[in-house]
């Protein structure tokens, strides 16, 4: 009687070529030869191919392979890393133990996937041309093994062993072949399934990965503190975020509506085409300015912005990644330190590093417009007897005055500046010696009716030089200072002499 023997876990990955052999082995009793030809591999792997269902179908395989041709024992092997390994046994219990035959089983298993057709051994024992010897027989005798060919290539055997000599029939071989072709196409299915579940497995990971790739891009982008917005090579906004609205003064469906450039400050659109262009042709990866928005409210504010291309599969330009953040403070207070670098603290004038940088740049501008200037000097009479009598409080006061004289006296346009001290110049624009007199009388003016209205014990007074800046004179600001130093201590001179 032929009982089942468990079947151990088949192993079908790694699938690795072994390169083609050939061979022709004929039957003992001089039967017809077989032809043979082919190669052998690895079989693939994977332990997870032989569930419960498909090991039963290769039992069943197994046990009709012994049946049909009622031999004692009936093999199914595949090819693995580590050498011939039994996946199924039918055998009469405890009569026959694989392992102990396996050296001949095994041999021959070689033998049959290197002929690549099957391979029929009627007495091992007296068949000198396989080279084995007898003595390591063990209990096989008569052999005959299917080659189970997937994908061109051989993988294992369907083997049937009898432990007496005995005359294979060419219709036992016949349908021995069936039953492997059966179980070969077992497997290349189940290897077809299994493959196929992989890849729906994969593409089922890819797409929960880039679902979830997408939820943090949204709840980065949405819940941003600053504003985050794409838009379209057009301009138009794709998506932005509640703080970007915050930011701007629109609601989320108004902004959509519109294109970037609608809120953008006139000034500041050719710069931003500009930058569009340098992403798109690829000569930067991100472009950060400083620019104006306009509110819904029509407020001006800047903003820092920060952007970025992103191209499509093909690197073609597919929408714009922008950051922007509200600047607006923090540009007014550098402006306002800014400022304070160029001010006078006591009297609010510009102080003499500011005039000297201005006063240049106007002598170049002037010089290309063909303008004239008058530069004035001047400083504060007897400021130190001042100062030593009534103390640098009374003396602050007639600096404080002095400049506020000034501005009343001069234009909005002409630069004054306190240059140090009880020093203090003037560059007025479009203007002439002969325009020169009545500003300075006007300023005598405003000076003699400080003097009436305020009460002090004593008298403010003011030396004042001009020098003429004409379009055609080189002379440096510095220089030209100098100029005016020298014609007020002659002003000074003659009002002190008079």
């Amino acid at each position: 009687m032929i009982e089942d023997d468990c079947i151990s876990e088949m192993d079908l990955t790694d699938r690795a070529a072994d390169g083609d052999r050939a061979m022709r082995v004929s039957d003992s009793a001089g039967g017809a030869q077989r032809p043979v030809g082919g190669g052998r591999r690895s079989a693939p792997k994977g332990e997870d191919l032989l569930d419960a269902p498909f090991s039963d179908v290769i039992h069943r395989l197994t046990r009709i392979a012994a049946k049909v041709v009622d031999a004692p024992v009936a093999l199914f092997t595949l090819v693995a890393e580590e050498g011939q390994v039994c996946r199924s046994c039918v055998a009469p219990s405890e009569s026959w133990v694989p392992a102990d035959d396996a050296p001949l089983a095994y041999a021959l298993c070689e033998r049959t996937m290197a002929l690549g057709a099957p391979l029929v051994i009627d007495d091992a024992r007296s068949d000198g041309r396989l080279g084995i010897d007898p003595a390591g027989l063990g209990a096989a005798v008569s052999y005959a093994g299917i080659p189970l060919i997937t994908d061109g290539h051989a993988i294992g055997t369907l083997c049937v062993i009898d432990f007496h000599p005995r005359r294979w029939a060419d219709e036992e071989v016949r349908t021995l072949e069936e039953l492997a072709a059966a179980l070969a196409s077992k497997i290349e299915l189940r290897i077809a399934a299994r493959e196929s579940d992989a890849k729906g497995r994969a593409a089922a990971r890819a797409d929960e990965a880039l679902r979830e790739s997408e939820a943090r891009f949204r709840t980065a982008f949405d819940a941003a503190p600053i504003g985050m917005a794409l838009t379209a090579m057009d301009g138009r906004w794709l998506r932005v975020n509640d703080a970007l609205c915050v930011i701007v003064g629109y609601a989320r469906e108004e902004l959509l509506t519109q294109k970037y450039s609608e809120i953008t400050h006139p000034d500041d659109r050719p710069a931003d085409r500009a930058l569009a262009e340098r992403l798109i042709a690829g000569e930067v990866a991100t472009g950060a300015r400083e620019k104006r928005f306009i509110r819904k409210d029509g407020r001006e504010i800047w903003v820092q912005v920060n952007a970025s291309l992103v191209r499509d599969s093909r690197g073609e330009p597919f929408h714009f990644i922008i950051q922007m953040q509200d600047i607006t403070e923090r540009r007014t207070e550098r402006e306002r330190l800014r400022e304070l670098s160029l001010r006078d603290e006591l009297t609010g004038l510009y102080n003499r590093r500011a005039f000297l940088i201005m006063a240049g740049e106007r002598l170049k501008l002037a010089r290309r417009t063909d303008e004239r200037l008058v530069l004035l000097f001047g400083d504060i009479d007897d400021m130190k007897w001042v100062n030593d009598t009534y103390g640098h409080l009374e003396g602050d006061r007639a600096l404080a005055t002095t400049a506020r004289l000034l501005r009343e006296s001069f234009r909005d346009s002409d630069l004054i500046a306190r240059l140090g001290g009880d020093e203090f110049a003037v560059l007025a624009g479009g203007t002439s010696e002969a325009d020169l007199a009545p500003l300075l009388h006007r300023f005598r003016e405003q000076l003699a009716a400080a003097n009436d209205e305020t009460r002090r014990p004593y008298e403010l007074k003011v030396s004042i030089g001009a020098t003429p800046v004409m379009p055609q004179d080189n002379s440096s600001i510095g220089e030209l200072v100098e100029r005016a130093d020298i014609r007020m201590y002659q002003a000074k001179g003659r009002r002190t002499a008079g």
